[in-house]
């Protein structure tokens, strides 16, 4: 026994009259502890990634080999550095279980308050968000115990047990070097990589006891990778999105140099802005709306008593959140909102209006619920808190009727209101098999196959239902005695089944070839319309054309029927405008009515400007 604790001390606690062996032994039971660390570091912060979502996500990282060592890689690169750095292995478990164990816990408590994981802006954000997690109850779980205390007898064991040291500066150097390299390759071919990243798609779990995983929600998406992969690669968002010549002191004082224009208070009209889901009016084609019903009959009579034109959106048939965005925020492009962030709802705010988001879906559906906060809309409304009525998502016979209910509420109160909705109704894909109203003939098959004239007619059904509810909240604030303004629009052109088949066989050119293929993709219409009182507030008559226009400038359009001058982007919105129609983010823009992808001069120097600005409303804002 005594032979046996004598080798155990002198292969911890080495001296060089051991003798090389025990030198061997020494560096092999530091190297074997490190390794053990750095592994069980990997493991317990995966165990954290998987939040609530139950073991069966825990488990599937082990299945998916490349996710495994994606979120175990980083734990020994910054160890093997730290030993480099330092000469010592309690640095390097320190420092390992702090970076590792520190985004592991903080991703955990992040998800638990707020359904929205850590990324790596967040860490730019720290103030803001320990002031948010004042308002939380902060409960730490037997898990988050278990590994804390693991994780401090290890540092413990390293500091009293682990005593072996690289003295030598020259291969505590090269190491660094060869890390250093090591980690720009790592992280330009596999963390950053959105091939890699595909091939991590982990969505498909099944679960046993909680919600499966969604291919809709940003924090699904995130958490099916692990915990240290999503949060490394989403520093590629960082890199992208920041603007050539960016400076923030220049972004503050060129909005400064505009300088804020509040709204009178004899002009504090109620504004009502409504984005419809996949609408668009197909009637304007060749075959489409000849049957015995019009699916836009109220909606053609609105567009004759409103400002109204097209929308020229940057997505087509999926990815409403860009032009939703786009409108409230007045950018040329869709951003992911990670902190407060200046949007026309905190201006609305900031004029005392009463201000609130409402959408009959899931509050974690592209992480709505968090986003509105962070555009500062004081309230928002969800299915799992409104809109219960039915199993799933409410249609506009619920919604509209609602909106008004929460504009009585404002109104009661003596505020002005501003809502901006997103309606759920008419979400495809449409039914190919049976048609969901079969009494209902909005259009004749004429040479259509029997798949897309279901397809046609279903998506048309739904839009009369939509017509019809329209027409009911437009009669009910026409005969409002406050001033209100409505501003509808469509968020993208819908999705006519695979490969654009319907609209293949209506002969729509989708082709992007000529400025009438542009619109055929991107168009959908937007109206304007004000009630009596209103237009006598304003001194407008909110009728006629309103010309085409990119989602970021439509905000700007109501601002210059009401005749207000807005905040300092408002203002550099119009700059750009009087530029472009259209400043889209697919690279191709309108100038002067034409379509173009190139773009100099004044109005590069415009769209230039604004790119910043949006930046600094979105980044840096506050």
């Amino acid at each position: 026994m005594k032979k046996i604790i004598s080798t155990i001390k002198k292969t911890l606690f080495y001296s060089p009259e051991y003798g090389r062996g025990y030198l061997a032994a020494h560096w092999g039971v530091n190297t074997v502890f490190l390794a053990l660390w750095c592994l069980g570091i990997g493991i317990a912060g995966l165990y954290l990634g998987k939040v609530n979502y139950g073991q069966e996500l825990f488990f599937s990282y082990f299945r998916n080999p490349l996710i495994f060592r994606l979120n175990i890689l980083p734990g020994f690169i910054v160890a093997a550095a730290l030993l480099f750095i330092f000469g010592r292995v309690w640095p390097a478990v320190l420092g390992s279980g702090l970076a590792v164990l520190g985004i592991g816990i903080g991703n955990h408590y992040k998800m638990l308050l707020r359904d929205d994981p850590l990324m790596m802006v967040d860490l730019g954000n720290l103030k803001e968000a320990a002031q948010i997690s004042t308002g939380y109850t902060i409960t730490v779980s037997p898990a988050v115990i278990a590994i804390l205390a693991a994780a401090i007898v290890g540092l413990a064991a390293a500091i009293f047990l682990m005593r072996a040291r690289l003295r030598r500066p020259l291969p505590r150097i090269a190491g660094v070097l060869i890390l250093t390299v090591l980690s720009v390759w790592l992280v330009k071919d596999y963390y950053l990589s959105a091939e890699v990243y595909e091939k991590t798609n982990n969505i498909g779990v099944e679960f046993a006891s909680s919600r499966p995983l969604n291919r809709w929600s940003d924090t699904d998406k995130y958490c099916c990778r692990g915990f240290i992969y999503p949060f490394i690669n989403s520093a590629g968002d960082i890199v992208s999105l920041k603007p050539e010549g960016y400076s923030l002191r220049e972004a503050e004082a060129a909005l400064s140099a505009y300088g804020e224009g509040d709204i009178p208070e004899s002009e504090k009209v109620n504004v009502i802005s409504i984005m419809l889901e996949a609408y668009c009016d197909l009637s304007i084609y060749d075959g489409v709306g000849d049957g015995l019903l019009d699916a836009y009959d109220f909606f053609h009579r609105l567009q004759s008593e409103s400002v109204h034109g097209n929308l020229i959106t940057n997505i087509f048939a999926g990815g409403t959140i860009d032009t939703e965005r786009c409108f409230i925020s007045g950018s040329t492009r869709m951003y992911e909102y990670r902190a407060s962030a200046d949007s026309f709802a905190r201006y609305f705010s900031e004029q005392g209006y009463r201000t609130e988001f409402c959408h009959p879906g899931y509050a974690w559906f592209y992480n709505r619920r968090n986003v509105m906060e962070y555009l500062g809309f004081e309230r928002s409304h969800f299915h799992e808190d409104r809109y219960t009525a039915t199993n799933e998502h409410s249609g506009d016979g619920v919604l509209f009727p609602d909106i008004i209910s929460l504009y009585e509420e404002s109104k009661a109160a003596g505020e002005p209101y501003f809502n901006f909705s997103v309606t759920y109704q008419n979400h495809g894909p449409y039914p190919t098999t049976h048609f969901t109203d079969p009494t209902k003939v909005f259009t004749r098959q004429g040479g259509l196959s029997a798949e897309a004239y279901r397809v046609l007619t279903n998506y048309l059904e739904g839009i009369s239902r939509t017509d019809r509810e329209l027409e009911k909240m437009v009669e009910y604030f026409r005969a409002e005695d406050e001033p209100v303004v409505l501003v509808l629009f469509g968020d993208h052109k819908p999705w006519l089944g695979d490969a654009s088949f319907v609209y293949a066989e209506l002969g729509i050119d989708l082709s992007l070839s000529s400025k009438e293929s542009f619109y055929n993709y991107y168009a959908t219409p937007y109206v304007i319309w004000a009630n009596d009182a209103a237009k006598e507030a304003l001194g407008s008559d909110f009728v006629g054309e309103g010309g085409d226009m990119s989602p970021c400038f439509l905000m700007m359009k109501l601002f210059d029927l009401a005749g207000w001058q807005g905040d300092g982007y408002m203002q550099a919105l119009r700059e750009l405008y009087a530029q472009m129609e259209v400043a889209s983010s697919t690279g191709i823009y309108m100038i002067d009515g034409r379509t173009t992808s190139y773009i100099e001069g004044e109005a590069q120097a415009a769209l230039d400007k604004v790119k910043k600005l949006e930046y600094y409303r979105m980044k840096d804002f506050g």
